[in-house]
């Protein structure tokens, strides 16, 4: 990861929110630390424990026999949109002069799960050949993945960015 400005609100691999809202969201996770609940490590907060739960889907998909593809497709969505739903409820967000980001924060973190899982299946089977592009590609991605991550969670809590509404807001 790249170093970031020292007022850029990082502190311990948290990102800290700002404003009025901050007394009741507490810190979001960063890249780092979905980075460490994906790979089972104790992360305690929600969204670490949905990118876990991702992660999970993602290796089951590869991994998965005929057929099974729609029930893991399925329990991906709901976890998606209830990470969109928390979000909702623990972040308000700006929506005067904030840019519309394109997909939700559940995409996001949806995406990043599966390209760590992705990089972890690759250097697996191409162990034996460390130098193989594919491996250097899959972690360049993952890296372009988390850096975005954790862009977009600055932006969204400081109001320069907000994310799209669950269809059940509208």
């Amino acid at each position: 990861m790249y170093d970031r400005p020292r007022d850029a609100g990082r502190h311990n691999g948290w990102l800290l929110v700002e404003g009025t809202a901050a007394h009741r969201t507490g810190p979001l996770p960063s890249a780092e630390l979905l980075l460490a609940a994906i790979h089972g490590h104790q992360v305690e907060h929600p969204l670490a424990g949905y990118a876990r739960a991702l992660a999970e889907l993602h290796h089951r998909q590869i991994t998965a026999c005929p057929g099974q593809e729609s029930d893991i497709d399925t329990a991906r969505r709901t976890a998606i949109h209830a990470i969109t739903v928390w979000l909702e409820h623990q972040m308000p967000q700006h929506r005067e002069n904030a840019a519309l980001h394109t997909e939700s924060l559940g995409s996001v973190i949806d995406r990043f799960a599966a390209a760590c899982v992705r990089a972890d299946h690759i250097l697996l089977d191409l162990h034996d050949d460390p130098g193989d592009p594919r491996i250097h590609a899959a972690w360049f991605h993952l890296a372009e993945l988390s850096n975005g991550y954790d862009d977009l969670i600055l932006d969204v809590a400081a109001g320069r960015r907000r994310l799209p509404i669950s269809p059940e807001q509208l």
